[in-house]
């Protein structure tokens, strides 16, 4: 999960809020995977800002600005959804740009596998967070892990000739066992993920 943070100032009631999302979180040989990609794009020489390996996600769902009280309610029904799942077997796989070629905006690599499983998480997830005052999102959804964000106009004919030479990219599959609440937090560095709450799929104690 990556984009524009700006410091969250407190709610109404004075109540100090936080920027949270929910995501699936990548094993360590899917992260040594992309890295690897993201080294053979950066020899297009694109303008862009790289997502740090450790920061990239597969985001389910974005909240926002959240109260800390309400960290328990979205986490309890988090909980309760994924007590309903099983684990997901997925893989990154092609790369593309949002919104596309002419207009490259975000540089992505997509996802495989069980989607049909992961779009069920999803809406399960969108109508449990509702319950609890979440904002409903109910665009298409499309799985999609970013690796990076250009840095003003790219060129058409090289992001197309990026996305021909790398669209049969695809990674080991890995297994997608728990749905994670994460904080948001701009520092310096760049943006920083604090995880808040885990919940594994199909119930248990997360490890």
């Amino acid at each position: 999960m990556a984009g524009t943070h700006r410091p969250t100032p407190p709610g109404n009631n004075g109540e100090k809020q936080v920027r949270t999302f929910v995501a699936i979180e990548l094993p360590e040989a899917i992260r040594d995977a992309l890295t690897g990609l993201q080294e053979k794009l950066r020899e297009y020489g694109f303008r862009a800002s790289w997502t740090r390996p450790e920061n990239i996600h597969l985001t389910l769902k974005f909240i926002g600005d959240t109260a800390v009280s309400r960290i328990d309610s979205i986490s309890g029904q988090m909980a309760a959804v994924a007590r309903e799942q099983g684990p997901i077997t997925l893989f990154a796989r092609s790369v593309g740009v949002f919104p596309g070629a002419r207009r490259a905006r975000v540089l992505w690599t997509g996802i495989g596998g069980a989607i049909d499983r992961l779009g069920i998480l999803k809406v399960d997830l969108e109508d449990g967070l509702a319950t609890v005052g979440c904002v409903r999102d109910d665009k298409r959804f499309a799985g999609h892990l970013t690796l990076a964000r250009f840095k003003g106009a790219a060129d058409p004919d090289r992001v197309v000739s990026m996305m021909e030479q790398f669209g049969g990219f695809a990674s080991e599959p890995f297994t997608a066992d728990a749905i994670h609440l994460f904080e948001s937090r701009l520092s310096p560095g760049g943006a920083v993920y604090t995880k808040l709450a885990s919940c594994r799929l199909g119930g248990g104690p997360e490890t």
